[in-house]
């Protein structure tokens, strides 16, 4: 009996094991489609109320990779109350990333610190830790298995917070991310409140081929909050490559002076 004991409590290790694995190749797949030199986007996004109430802004976003780390500046450009407001974003190696907020209306930047990324940005249903970028080191994946998320194939893969200050820093328990199986890309995502709630869903679709290369982005995405009833929609109008930004674009004096 204590020979079957071992037998299974081995098996269901390795059966753990090779679920890992395949969870992270997995998401390696996914930041290998997601990762370009640079890109810029122009998108719309909608913010519905529960009692159907919808208020509309536009924003334009611009990326630039730099090895592992990624550099991002978010700008809103309508309606005009909150025309000039952006946010900065600079990955660093062997530092804490550095985010900054500006709001035209106070005339100056304020620092988003780690202890404020589960805040929500300006308003919508994502947080500024649902604007991060993947990062592969800070999570262990394992494989759930395959679904159909509106009707294409997907993969599930499971994502736990794996570092000392990722588990410190983050707002989740826990994420279940459905991966198209076609292209690669993240097309639902499931949060968990650290309770072990379902409180947040995350869903893409309208993927397209972006022109001049072999990846796809994913033109039509939306967070609803299921706790408030609320949703934030994204709307991609716009979405180029290569685009030679300057070299000062993704700057806190840039942030602050305008594009």
């Amino acid at each position: 009996m204590r020979f079957f004991t071992i037998l299974v409590i081995l098996t269901g290790l390795q059966l753990s094991t090779m679920a890992q694995q395949i969870g992270r190749e997995i998401m390696l797949k996914v930041d290998e489609q997601t990762n370009l030199p640079d890109e810029y986007q122009e998108m719309e996004m909608v913010q519905i109320s529960s009692n159907g109430k919808k208020m509309n802004r536009l924003l334009k976003m611009y990326i630039e990779r730099k090895g592992e780390n990624r550099n991002s500046l978010i700008v809103f450009t309508s309606p005009a109350d909150i025309e000039g407001s952006a946010f900065l974003t600079i990955e660093n190696d062997h530092r804490e990333d550095d985010n900054w907020l500006y709001l035209p209306i106070l005339r100056r930047s304020r620092r988003i610190s780690s202890t404020d990324i589960t805040d929500k940005f300006m308003g919508s249903d994502f947080t500024y830790e649902d604007l991060q970028e993947e990062d592969l080191g800070d999570f262990s994946y394992e494989y759930l298995g395959e679904a159909t998320v509106a009707g294409k194939a997907a993969y599930k893969v499971e994502a736990i917070a794996a570092t000392p200050k990722k588990k410190q820093e983050t707002g989740y328990s826990k994420r279940v991310i459905y991966v198209d199986k076609a292209s690669s890309l993240m097309v639902k995502i499931d949060y968990y409140s650290p309770k072990g709630q379902h409180i947040k869903t995350f869903e893409a679709g309208d993927i397209r081929p972006v022109a001049g290369t072999e990846k796809f982005r994913t033109y039509a995405m939306s967070m609803t909050d299921l706790q408030k009833d609320h949703k934030t929609e994204l709307h991609f109008s716009t979405i180029q490559i290569n685009n030679d930004f300057r070299s000062d674009m993704f700057s806190k004096r840039t942030l602050e002076s305008g594009i």
